[in-house]
């Protein structure tokens, strides 16, 4: 399958999907189930999502970046609580000998703000080569799920997240075993990277 078949294909700078994860119209609402980005080489990967990483905060978002490799040579649970999310809420209901999880400061800050907080994956496709790798998007999934399903909640949870291999995208969206099933899977365009 070539990538000019897919139905659901796009391709879109980096300024046009800034804006519409920042100010999204009523047809950007299944951006929220996740976007992954396909580019032609890891270099690209990397160019685009800094570009995006940039635009988004200067549009006032809290983006944060990690590696896929770092979510699954490492405890995924200890790297992503390891991000630098700013704790703009109580933290009371927590035990004082517990650190906060990535999920729970999640939840808190999108309770706080009506921008989304992003969660920016490099070659997020690394995750499908390993069963760890697809705990993590199952884990990531639930979290997203359990902050933008909730009602009236401004703030959002958006998982983003590069892909370098066809294969991989066909598999992170369009298997409906994948943890990621459905969501919008755009292409870099490349004359602009």
């Amino acid at each position: 399958m070539d990538r000019n078949q897919w139905a659901r294909w796009t391709e879109i700078p980096t300024e046009q999907l800034a804006a519409r994860i920042l100010l999204p119209s009523v047809l950007d609402e299944v951006l929220f189930s996740g976007i992954f980005l396909l580019a032609d080489s890891p270099a690209q990967s990397q160019r685009y999502l800094n570009s995006v990483h940039e635009a988004l905060t200067r549009g006032g978002c809290m983006t944060h970046r990690v590696h896929a490799r770092s979510l699954v040579d490492g405890d995924a649970k200890l790297v992503l609580s390891q991000l630098k999310v700013p704790q703009r809420f109580d933290a009371t209901f927590a035990p004082e000998t517990s650190a906060i999880s990535f999920a729970d400061a999640a939840r808190g800050n999108c309770d706080q703000t009506t921008h989304p907080l992003v969660l920016a994956i490099d070659e997020a496709d690394l995750l499908l080569r390993c069963t760890s790798g697809e705990g993590v998007l199952r884990m990531l999934k639930a979290t997203r799920d359990a902050i933008n399903l909730v009602p009236y909640r401004m703030g959002r949870l958006l998982i983003l997240g590069t892909l370098v291999s066809l294969q991989g995208a066909k598999k992170m969206t369009f298997d409906r075993r994948a943890a990621f099933y459905g969501a919008m899977c755009m292409q870099i365009v490349s004359d602009f990277y």
